[in-house]
């Protein structure tokens, strides 16, 4: 089971969690829990497999952010973690601000729509997993990627004077 999702579970990780370190200690977490919940896991079913061990490494991370969360605001950045990349730090900001962008601009988007998009464009989870995560049929969510999308290149083109090739 552990090497049948491992992949998943730190792809997941990985896109919720910026830090390695955090990721690591979610995927940690995570993999303890489907241990400890072995009795759940159904044999040979592995879309309900596979949404379960979703939701167990979701809630993980989640719970590792706002453990962290607290930290950030307190703990002051050193001089040997302000530049640790290959990139020059103009195209550090280029990128942290295009990113800040998007991730704005997906804020404003409904929650029926921002869910969706995340899990389907950064999670990549596919419409059936999304459905029976959020208790939908797999046409809405192919509705609300569509309509997400549209609504999300609205918004950067008004809000953020953002140009759409």
């Amino acid at each position: 089971l552990v090497n049948k999702y491992l992949g998943f579970i730190t792809k997941v990780a990985h896109n919720a969690i910026a830090d390695k370190t955090e990721a690591e200690e979610a995927i940690q977490d995570a993999l303890v829990t489907i241990f400890v919940n072995l009795k759940f896991f159904r044999g040979n079913d592995d879309e309900k497999n596979k949404t379960y061990v979703f939701r167990i490494i979701k809630t993980r991370c989640l719970d590792i952010r706002k453990k962290y969360r607290r930290f950030e605001q307190v703990l002051p950045l050193t001089d040997n973690e302000v530049n640790t990349y290959d990139e020059q730090p103009d195209e550090i900001l280029e990128s942290n601000e295009a990113v800040e962008i998007i991730i704005g601009a997906v804020k404003k988007l409904p929650a029926k729509y921002s869910t969706v998009l995340r899990w389907a464009l950064i999670d990549q989870l596919d419409a059936r997993d999304i459905s029976r995560i959020m208790n939908i049929p797999v046409s809405t969510v192919y509705t609300r990627l569509s309509r997400g999308k549209a609504k999300l290149i609205k918004i950067l083109k008004e809000v953020y004077s953002f140009e759409w090739d």
